[in-house]
């Protein structure tokens, strides 16, 4: 019987490693398929759900057409996640800050874990906010994947994760066409 597996996506941080790690390839026309990405992962589990957290402008905080390009080309990629039957939750910000991200993940990560919806989870994130998060849901018995490119992902994060997917090697499998 396969293991039930949820992924949370913290879209802003997949967005600053995907950036990174175009910069360091030398391709800025790199960009990673959300539908790429949830396919390989989920290679071998029985894949219950994805949740995508992501933040966008308020119109009003719009000033430039390449702000307002990111917020369209975010909008239209919330609107094809959520067809698919992915559960996305987009804060505003405030401020021109992200706010309340985290906590969502978060919320949803524990809720899940408790309720026993998964047997594994994966956070597409290396962001260390997540930490307690993770050790929580590790005393329930779960297992959990952290997933990201290696520039996001801080080396005292393999103290608290069961394993770490470094998107790095399979790069080119998850690659937008």
């Amino acid at each position: 019987m396969l293991k039930k597996l949820v992924i949370f996506i913290d879209a802003s941080n997949l967005s600053g490693g995907t950036a990174r790690y175009a910069e360091k390839i030398a391709d800025s026309t790199f960009e990673v398929d959300i539908f790429k990405l949830l396919k390989r992962l989920s290679r071998g589990y029985d894949h219950i759900r994805t949740y995508f957290y992501s933040s966008t402008a308020q119109e009003h905080d719009i000033r430039s057409k390449t702000e307002q390009f990111w917020h369209q080309k975010m909008l239209t990629l919330q609107s094809q996640l959520t067809k698919h039957g992915i559960k996305v939750t987009n804060k505003l910000r405030q401020k021109n800050k992200e706010k309340g991200v985290d906590v969502a993940l978060v919320t949803d990560f524990l809720m899940l874990g408790m309720r026993g919806a998964f047997d594994v989870g994966i956070i597409v994130s290396g962001d260390q906010d997540y930490v307690n998060a993770i050790e929580a849901v590790q005393t329930m018995g779960k297992v959990v994947h952290i997933a990201c490119f290696e520039n996001s992902f801080p080396d005292e994060m393999y103290r608290y994760v069961d394993r770490y997917i470094r998107l790095d090697d399979f790069a080119k499998e998850i690659r937008k066409t």
